[in-house]
């Protein structure tokens, strides 16, 4: 459809849609933004795994936050990693957070303790330099502690921010043999 014929609506749910004309359009949008930087991440199939994305700052956050909203084996992981990766992977767990819930369609009015994100080897990445796009996403997996549902989720860290997007790992699909559904434009 002609861009000048859509527009980017709340559904009743609170969702971002894409409408044009009057009609509801068949792909699934989730959008963030963060200072001056916006992302916006598209599923051309949304009943099959829908998308979440979001944008954090990397920055010192109370430990408040992590306490809060944080389950137990996340804030055990943000102890273990040194103080100066505690920023960063406190940005990660939250992001990829609200991604996972983004994904399905209630945002933060879900309780955030109720996903849990794991993201392997997230010192050794952080540290390892990235000569392509493509390489500076990094595998993360969210799980639904209360529906049993899994998310996949990739991420990245650049300019003292932290992408996340997130899908729903369609069933009797592994998530580490997913790729990421990423076209960066």
């Amino acid at each position: 459809m002609p861009l000048d014929a859509t527009e980017l609506l709340p559904a009743p749910d609170g969702a971002p849609e894409f409408h044009g004309l009057s009609e509801p359009s068949s792909v699934q949008v989730s959008i963030s933004h963060r200072g001056d930087v916006a992302v916006c991440a598209i599923a051309a199939h949304p009943l099959e795994v829908g998308i979440g994305c979001d944008l954090e700052s990397v920055e010192t956050r109370s430990e408040g936050l992590v306490d809060d909203f944080f389950t137990g084996r996340e804030r055990e992981a943000v102890a273990r990693v040194p103080s100066t990766s505690k920023d960063p992977l406190v940005a990660l767990i939250w992001s990829a957070k609200e991604s996972a819930l983004k994904v399905l369609r209630c945002g933060l009015r879900r309780d955030t303790r109720s996903v849990e994100v794991s993201v392997p080897d997230f010192e050794r990445l952080l540290e390892q330099p990235a000569t392509r796009a493509s390489e500076n996403f990094h595998h993360f997996e969210v799980q639904d502690l209360g529906e049993g549902a899994r998310f996949v989720g990739w991420w990245r860290c650049q300019d003292a921010q932290i992408l996340t997007i997130a899908v729903r790992c369609p069933g009797g699909t592994r998530s580490e043999d997913m790729s990421p559904p990423i076209d960066l434009r």
